[in-house]
């Protein structure tokens, strides 16, 4: 099953949603603060790989657009 870019940039702004208004978690208890913090820059981090992946297959699409108009 493919998903399109609308459903990965809502997957997207889902995950930047619930990072920024996630409460304390059952596994909190069990992490330290600073695993807790590389745990948050880790996802951030994947954000940021997914969102630059779908910046480049829209903009390979476009370019494929392009060459077959031509």
């Amino acid at each position: 099953m493919a998903l399109n870019p609308i459903d990965i940039e809502r997957m997207i702004m889902e995950a930047h949603y619930k990072q920024a208004v996630s409460g304390p978690s059952a596994c909190d208890d069990e992490m330290t603060d600073m695993e807790r913090e590389q745990y948050q820059n880790r996802i951030s981090e994947l954000i940021d790989a997914v969102q630059t992946l779908l910046d480049s297959n829209k903009l390979l699409g476009e370019k494929l657009n392009q060459a077959n108009s031509q």
